[in-house]
C-alpha cells in the first residue's frame, strides 16, 4: 500500500510557495506492507474524481512521485490543479487529527501497472476499512448539511442528490470506515457518519447496523447488497462489478475491455464462495413482462427492488416450506442439496423446490431459501423449452393444489440469443385501432416493436360496420413469435391480461416442441392464416402474417374484412399454416390446427386447443370453400377479360 506523507508535502507545499529550491532526497511517498501496514495509522479520502471537461484535473501517481524532481513550470501547472488542492487538503485535517500518512485513490496506485491495479482494487475495502479516519469531500454541496430531500435544482445531473451518493465506487467507501468526517465544497465540517446515520440511510437504503457496525459476520444477503449499488453508475462498464468486490467478499483478476460480461463473472465467483440462492431474486418484484435466457443480472440496477430479501438458512427453509413438499421427499432429499450449487459449462446445477403453474406444462415456480417482510419464501418462474430453462417475468397462476417437487434444475448463464427485439408490421385498413394493452407499448406508425423486456401486447380493433370490437395479441420469446385474433370487449382486464400472456407463451413453446421434433421444419416459412368470425354477422376477420424473408426481425400481419363462407359457427377462431393462391406457388396445406373460442359463460378470450377430428375437418371445409370463392372470382374474372 502506497501512501502520502502529510508532513513531507505540505512542507514541501510551503517551500513551493516561498521559491525555495526543494530537496530531491524528501520522500513524499512511502509503501508499507505486511506487519508495517498492519500497524500504521492512516487517513483516507474519499470523493468524486473530476471532470477535466468541467476544468477538474486529478494528480496521478507518476506527477506526484516526480513533484521535486519535475522541472518548475510543469509543477506549477500541476500545483494549480483542483486535485491538487484536495490532496494538500486532506494532508491538512490528517495533520491536524495526528495522523501523518494519507491514502488518496488519485495519486497512489499506479494505474499504468495492471498488476498494481488489480491489487489495488481488490484490497481497497480493506484499506478503506483500515483507516482511522475516512475524509468524505462533497464538491457540490455548498450549504453545512446533507438533506435527504431530493434538490434536482442543486444537483440536476445525480437525481437531486449530491454526486458521491451516485457513484459506484463510493459505496463501498461509506460502508467500510468506521469513523467519516463529512465536509462540504469550502472544507466546512458537515458531520461523522455515527450522527448521520438517518439521513444516510433514507438515501442509500443500507440499513442502519451496516452503517453503524459494517459487514459484521451477520452479512447482508447477495442481493441486497446489490440493491445498495442498483441507483449507482460507474465511468467504467467493467467498474459496476469490480466496485462491489469488498463488499461481497470475492476476489478477481480486472479485465478492462470485458463490458458487462465483468459482472456476470462477478456472479459466478460469488457463487463458487458462497450458497446464497437471493442472487437468483432479481426482477422478482419489479419487472412483470419479459423473459431473460440467463438467470444471471446484467447490472447492479436489475436488484432494485431487493433492498429487504434475506437469507433464509437451512432449517427456515424447511420450515416454511412445511406441507407443501411430501414427507417422503424431504426424508429423500440430502441436505447437502439444499445448501450447495455448482457452476458448470452447461449452466448453474441447482436442486431447486418446483411447482407447475396452473394450466402450463411449460412455466413452473421456483421457491428460493431467502425472503422479503413475511415468512414465505421469495419465489420466481421458470420457462422451459424443450430441456433448456429460461427466466419468466410475468405472473404466473398457481393451481394451489399441487405438490411441490425438488428437481435438478440447469439454469444458463450464457445468453446467446442477441437479437432481443421484433417488429410487426400491422396493415389494417377495414379496422380502427381503438387501444394498445399495456400503455407505453412501442408502436411507431404501423410498427409495434417488443423486445425481451417487453415480450406480449394486445392491441384492441374496433369494425365500425358491425359495431363489434376485436384483438390481436402479439408475442415474441426466444426468437419465436406469434399473433392470434380473439374475442374482447372494448376494455380487457389484468388478469385476462395474464392469463393471455401465458397461454400466448404456452403456444410458441408447444409449437417450438413439435416442429423441433418432427421432419419438416418448412411450416415455420409458411404464412399464418386465421379467420374469425364476428357474432350475429355474416362477416369476419382474416389475418395473415407473413416472415420478412429479408427480415428475420420482423414480420407483417394484414387484417381484413372477410365474407364468411357459410360453415363457421358462432364465435369461431381457425389458424392454419397453408400455401394458398398469392401467397405461394402451390397449393399444399400443413398442420391444420384449431382455436375456439368457449360459448360456456367463461371469459371469451380464454381458448383451449382442441385437435378433435370433428373440428378439424369443419375448418378445414371453410378453408377449402374458401379458396374454391376465390377461384371462382379469378377464372371470372379472367373469363371477362
Amino acid at each position: 500500500m502506497r501512501l502520502v506523507c502529510a508532513d513531507a508535502l505540505l512542507e514541501a507545499e510551503r517551500g513551493f510557495k516561498s521559491d525555495l529550491i526543494p530537496d530531491s532526497s524528501t520522500e513524499i511517498m512511502v509503501e508499507l506492507n505486511g506487519a508495517e501496514l498492519k500497524h500504521a495509522r492512516y487517513a483516507i479520502l474519499s470523493h468524486c474524481w473530476g471532470v477535466p471537461g468541467e476544468g477538474q484535473k486529478e494528480v496521478q501517481f507518476r506527477e506526484m512521485s516526480e513533484l521535486l524532481s519535475m522541472n518548475g513550470t510543469i509543477r506549477n501547472e500541476v500545483r494549480r490543479r483542483t486535485g491538487y488542492m484536495i490532496i494538500l487538503e486532506t494532508c491538512r485535517r490528517a495533520q491536524e487529527d495526528g495522523l501523518e500518512l494519507v491514502w488518496i485513490d488519485t495519486c497512489c496506485i499506479n494505474k499504468e501497472s495492471s498488476s498494481e491495479l488489480s491489487e489495488a482494487i481488490n484490497s481497497m475495502y480493506k484499506w478503506y476499512a483500515g483507516s482511522d479516519r475516512c475524509y468524505t469531500y462533497l464538491h457540490d454541496v455548498e450549504t453545512s448539511e446533507i438533506s435527504a430531500d431530493p434538490d434536482r435544482k442543486a444537483f440536476p445531473k445525480s437525481n437531486g442528490l449530491p454526486k458521491w451518493f451516485s457513484r459506484g465506487w463510493t459505496l463501498q467507501e461509506l460502508v467500510a470506515p468506521r469513523d467519516i468526517r463529512f465536509f462540504n465544497s469550502r472544507w466546512e465540517f458537515i458531520g461523522r457518519k455515527k450522527n448521520l446515520v438517518d439521513v444516510l440511510n433514507w438515501i442509500t437504503q443500507i440499513p442502519h447496523r451496516v452503517l453503524e457496525e459494517g459487514l459484521d459476520s451477520k452479512r447482508p444477503s447477495v442481493a441486497q447488497i446489490m440493491s445498495w449499488a442498483s441507483h449507482r453508475s460507474t465511468t467504467r462498464e467493467e467498474d459496476q462489478a469490480y466496485s462491489l468486490l469488498g463488499l461481497l467478499g470475492v476476489y478477481m483478476p480486472m479485465l478492462y475491455g470485458e463490458g458487462k460480461h465483468a459482472f456476470r463473472r462477478l456472479q459466478l465467483e460469488i457463487m463458487r464462495t458462497s450458497n446464497d440462492q437471493s442472487i437468483f431474486a432479481w426482477g422478482w418484484q419489479s419487472r412483470w413482462t419479459g423473459w431473460s435466457n440467463s438467470f444471471l443480472a446484467d447490472d447492479p440496477s436489475y436488484f432494485r427492488d431487493c433492498s429487504d430479501v434475506v437469507t433464509m438458512h437451512h432449517d427456515e427453509f424447511v420450515e416454511a416450506l412445511g406441507c407443501d413438499v411430501p414427507e417422503a421427499d424431504w426424508l429423500n432429499i440430502p441436505v447437502k442439496r439444499l445448501r450447495t450449487f455448482t457452476v458448470t459449462n452447461d449452466g448453474i446445477q441447482i436442486w431447486l423446490p418446483l411447482t407447475p403453474c396452473e394450466g402450463s406444462s411449460s412455466f413452473f415456480e421456483a421457491t428460493l431459501a431467502c425472503h422479503c417482510d413475511g415468512e414465505y419464501p421469495v419465489t420466481i418462474v421458470l420457462g422451459r423449452s424443450k430441456s433448456n430453462y429460461f427466466r419468466y417475468f410475468g405472473c404466473s397462476p398457481n393451481s394451489g393444489t399441487v405438490k411441490i417437487q425438488f428437481e435438478e434444475v440447469f439454469l444458463p448463464y450464457k445468453d446467446d440469443y442477441h437479437e432481443n427485439d421484433f417488429g410487426f408490421e400491422l396493415h389494417c385498413s377495414d379496422f380502427s385501432r381503438q387501444s394498445v394493452i399495456p400503455a407505453g407499448t412501442k408502436l411507431a406508425g404501423n410498427t409495434l416493436r417488443l423486445s425481451n423486456v417487453n415480450d406480449f401486447a394486445v392491441v384492441i380493433y374496433k369494425h365500425s360496420e358491425d359495431d363489434a370490437y376485436f384483438a390481436v395479441t402479439f408475442c415474441y420469446c426466444r426468437r419465436k413469435h406469434s399473433s392470434r385474433i380473439i374475442c374482447a370487449n372494448e376494455h380487457i382486464s389484468e388478469s385476462v391480461f395474464q392469463r393471455l400472456h401465458l397461454n400466448a407463451l404456452e403456444d410458441i413453446l408447444l409449437t417450438e416442441r413439435s416442429v423441433a421434433g418432427s421432419q419438416d421444419e418448412r411450416c415455420n416459412s409458411l404464412p399464418t392464416l386465421q379467420h374469425f368470425h364476428f357474432p350475429r354477422s355474416v362477416q369476419g376477420v382474416r389475418m395473415v402474417s407473413t416472415n420478412r424473408a429479408s427480415f428475420q426481425s420482423r414480420c407483417a400481419v394484414t387484417l381484413s374484412t372477410d365474407l364468411c363462407p357459410g360453415c363457421c359457427g358462432p364465435d369461431s377462431n381457425a389458424i392454419y399454416k397453408a400455401r394458398v393462391f398469392g401467397l405461394m406457388k402451390d397449393a399444399i396445406w400443413n398442420a391444420p390446427s384449431a382455436m375456439l373460442a368457449p360459448n360456456n359463460g367463461s371469459p371469451p378470450p380464454l381458448f383451449v386447443r382442441a385437435n378433435v377430428p370433428e373440428i378439424r375437418v369443419r375448418m378445414l371445409a371453410s378453408v377449402v370453400l374458401q379458396i374454391m370463392t376465390e377461384t371462382a372470382w379469378r377464372l371470372r374474372s379472367s373469363v371477362q377479360c
